[in-house]
């Protein structure tokens, strides 16, 4: 009986003729556009004569890309690198075939990883402009010509202020100006910025004296600023005296004469509006000078000596009727012939205070107490002082491995990624536009070139119901992601024939235990935290690859079967990777970004102690350093404050106080999650700033002080040093210790000094701290010690005593001023949450901080401890 399956046997049992198919064809199937980054998904296709399908059944393509740098190649995927058009062909070397028509795929450029900034220049004069050009650019080298990236500039100022990419510099400095971009890396330009022309002068004597006596050489120091108060330490100043007196050098005068002398200074043009800019100092030169005068250190002086260092001090004392006896803090000092005395003191962090008091042969007394300033170290007031400022985030912050209880760790935000429908949408969507998996084609061929087995493979839908988990560690220089899947089932529909008969099913493909790792490094770029995948970490695995069809042949099973495992394994295997590595990285490092200080560097007017204008001081924050260990990631802050030079007088810089190592604390008790520290240093910038801005210069009046000081009182003060605080640890428990030194007060007392009388004040306070939300409120201030001396003015005790009260309280009002009313709000930094998130739930403007703190002391640091989680 004639046969029916391909009509190869005549009716008589001969051979008809066969058509054997030629494969002649090779079709390369590609997507028109990708971005750099992405696997370029590539199938082929052969064809033969008739233009049907030929089976591709084990036969492994090669693919030709031209050019080949535009790709990079990886466990046999291409991925797609340098942006613009390539083309790709499918080859068969079995078959002698290439796809002489190539597919073209157009490559985009991928998510932002580096920008690079540069200026239209490098300096500027104050008050001048800095406009930045921001280049983006891909993983990959490829330009991003539509990114929108804002500018930075660190450290921080209120004063200089940025208008899209253009910059207004008012404060001059060194800074570093970076174009910023989420998930990018910046490349910095430095830009420095010099004072504009003279606009104030302040003078100053040293030593700053009320009489000088004959011979005594005097120092007339200028302080000239710009209209934005910033020094000009290279002005040209020329300064006359009047009458003359022997100059040495520029400024340094001597006068063989009694006499007022007034010493002219004068700024060289140009200056600030063309105006003159003049001011002079009067110097009183008396032949007996003042009967006890402190030559080394001077008073006022500031020292560069460790605490527990020995100071010699020197001194002269002078009195036409002789002079017995002196006797210093409280000892009797050698005296010399010629009228001078030494005597070795221990220094002490801060004021230090030294009592003379000289007895003549009559046995009148004369006092004086001179003042000095020790540190051994000091910052620069117009520098920002590094990691004054740290935050320190435990384990638990970064990840407790609790997801219930809302956001409280970095790690409950990248589970609300990974539960969101971003990765699904993702996966579904790619695999969509992958179909067909498979194209219709012959996989087993039978006798003469015929088809038994031809099928087609198509992505229908996937399932992640399973239970997904992420795991954040702390590692040395960055964190440790690690995130699992119980499992991820992709629906496939399978269609063909089999000897002729068609079949049409659907099944699942179960990928069992996928599994990704990476390892982001934390560093400091462009003058902020930002987190950035190591190279070389990302590894992806899945643990085994199970099918599951009803009624296929067991042909059709391994066909499927051996897709699973290879091209949909590799596929899937992509997609987690690149979607768990983008989200993630862009995630992490949009939080450590918003890691935003700039709301903590500020403005404030602090009130002047006489009543009249407030002080403006600006306070600059910036970002100084970034580690991470196992075991905590920590960043420290660097601090500044600015304010107008009103006086003249030289200083050494803002006193370090001793007792802190290292530089920043590294909270060895913190068990909380978070923990912010700030160094009492703190302090001593603000008054510094405070001091040079006149706060201990001007008027008080008994009024302003209030009290029972009577109707009239008026004291003219002069503060020749800096207040000056530390922390101090001891039996009775922590507290501030701030001195206050070197002050002169020109005092009128109704009913005791009628007219001026001159005193020199000392005094070390102490003062609790309590925490008042997010300021430091400093109570029970309590005066420890006062030294005060007035010439050669004695006192009975009823006098002393009323002066002593009053200088009391003048003291407390100091205190009370620079620690209540000069400190801004604890610079407590928080994390901004970029608005991104809100796509996977996390609620705008959602913020990450530290919780429920309470304050704690350790050497040189206020310590705030407590929980990290949502504010």
């Amino acid at each position: 009986m004639p046969t029916t399956d391909g009509g190869n046997l005549l009716p008589d049992g001969g051979l008809a003729p066969v058509d054997v198919p030629n494969p002649v064809l090779v079709q390369t199937m590609a997507p028109e556009e990708v971005r750099a980054g992405e696997v370029i998904m590539v199938s082929c296709l052969i064809l033969d004569e008739s233009g049907e399908l030929y089976s591709s059944a084990g036969r492994t393509p090669t693919y030709r890309v031209s050019p080949e740098t535009s790709i990079e190649r990886m466990d046999g995927s291409l991925i797609a690198a340098r942006a613009g058009e390539v083309e790709i062909s499918c080859a068969f070397s079995d078959l002698m075939l290439t796809d002489e028509s190539p597919a073209v795929v157009r490559i985009l450029p991928g998510d932002p990883a580096e920008v690079v900034t540069s200026v239209d220049r490098s300096s500027v004069e104050a008050g001048g402009t800095v406009t930045a050009s921001c280049d983006v650019f891909d993983a990959f080298g490829n330009r991003i010509e539509d990114a929108e990236p804002s500018v930075s500039v660190e450290p921080m100022d209120e004063g200089n202020t940025s208008d899209g990419l253009t910059t207004t510099f008012t404060r001059a400095g060194t800074y570093d100006v970076s174009c910023e971009l989420a998930g990018a890396a910046s490349v910095p330009e430095r830009v420095e910025v010099t004072p504009s022309l003279p606009a104030t002068l302040a003078l100053a004597k040293v030593p700053d004296q009320p009489v000088y006596a004959i011979g005594q050489v005097v120092e007339v120091v200028a302080a000239v600023t710009d209209v934005y108060d910033n020094p000009i330490p290279d002005a040209d100043v020329a300064f006359v005296s009047e009458p003359p007196g022997s100059t040495l050098g520029r400024n340094r005068f001597r006068y063989d004469a009694d006499g007022t002398y007034v010493v002219t200074a004068t700024v060289a043009p140009p200056t600030e509006g063309d105006v003159p800019l003049t001011g002079s100092v009067e110097i009183v030169v008396n032949g007996n000078g003042p009967s006890i005068q402190c030559t080394s250190p001077a008073d006022g002086a500031m020292v560069d000596v460790a605490p527990g260092g020995t100071v010699t001090f020197s001194g002269e004392v002078s009195d036409t009727s002789g002079t017995d006896v002196v006797v210093v803090n409280g000892e009797v000092a050698t005296l010399s012939a010629d009228g001078t005395f030494s005597v070795p003191v221990t220094a002490r962090f801060g004021m230090n205070f030294v009592d003379i008091t000289a007895i003549d042969s009559f046995g009148a007394e004369s006092s004086q107490t001179c003042t000095f300033l020790a540190s051994d170290v000091w910052a620069d007031p117009d520098d920002v002082l590094g990691n004054t400022v740290s935050l320190k985030l435990r384990q638990d912050a970064i990840d407790d491995g609790d997801r219930s209880g809302g956001i409280d760790s970095l790690g409950d935000l990248l589970q609300t990624v990974l539960d969101s429908d971003g990765l699904a949408s993702t996966l579904d969507s790619a695999l969509s536009d992958s179909n067909p998996l498979k194209a219709d084609s012959c996989d087993v061929g039978g006798p003469f070139g015929s088809c038994t087995v031809r099928s087609r493979v198509d992505y229908q839908r996937l399932d992640l119901s399973g239970s997904k988990s992420v795991e954040l560690r702390l590692v040395d220089g960055g964190l440790s992601a690690r995130v699992a899947f119980d499992r991820l089932r992709v629906r496939l529909r399978v269609r063909g024939r089999v000897i002729g008969i068609p079949f049409d099913t659907e099944g699942w493909v179960t990928f069992d235990d996928p599994r990704v790792s990476m390892i982001f490094d934390i560093t400091l770029s462009g003058g902020r935290p930002r987190i950035t995948v190591r190279p070389g970490t990302v590894d992806v695995s899945i643990g085994g690859v199970d099918t599951s069809f009803s009624g296929l042949d067991g042909a059709v099973v391994n066909i499927v079967a051996d897709l699973a495992e290879g091209t949909l394994r590799s596929t899937v295997e992509n997609l987690l990777r690149d979607y768990i590595r983008d989200n993630f990285n862009d995630i992490l490092d949009g939080v450590v970004a918003g890691l935003d200080i700039s709301s903590l560097g500020t403005s404030l007017d602090v009130p002047s102690l006489g009543g009249g204008d407030p002080i403006p001081i600006s306070f600059g924050v910036g970002f100084s350093s970034v580690s991470t260990t196992p075991s905590r990631f920590l960043v420290g802050i660097g601090t500044r404050f600015r304010g107008p030079t009103a006086i003249g007088t030289p200083s050494l810089g803002v006193a370090i106080p001793p007792g802190a190592s290292p530089s920043f604390l590294d909270d060895p008790a913190l068990s909380q999650s978070m923990g912010v520290s700030i160094h009492s240093v703190l302090f001593n910038q603000v008054t510094h700033a405070v001091w040079r801005g006149g706060l201990l210069n001007g008027t008080v009046t008994g009024d302003a002080l209030g009290g029972s000081l009577p109707e009239g009182l008026t004291a003219d003060l002069n503060g020749r040093l800096p207040p000056v605080a530390e922390m101090i640890s001891g039996p009775e428990g922590d507290f501030v210790q701030i001195g206050i030194g070197a002050l002169d007060l020109a005092l009128v007392y109704p009913g005791l000094f009628e007219e001026p009388i001159r005193v020199t004040l000392g005094a070390r306070a102490t003062t609790n701290v309590a925490l008042m939300g997010n300021d430091l409120s400093f109570e029970d201030i309590t005066i420890e010690e006062l030294s005060f001396s007035t010439g050669d003015v004695s006192l009975d005790a009823s006098t002393r005593e009323v002066l002593e009260r009053f200088l009391r309280t003048l003291v407390q009002s100091i205190v009370d001023n620079v620690l209540n009313d000069a400190l801004p709000a604890l610079p407590v930094p928080s994390f901004a949450l970029p608005d991104s998130l809100s796509t996977f739930g996390v609620p705008r403007g959602t913020e990450l901080g530290i919780r429920s703190p309470s304050l704690a002391n350790e050497p040189q640091h206020f310590v705030l401890r407590g929980d990290f989680g949502t504010l």
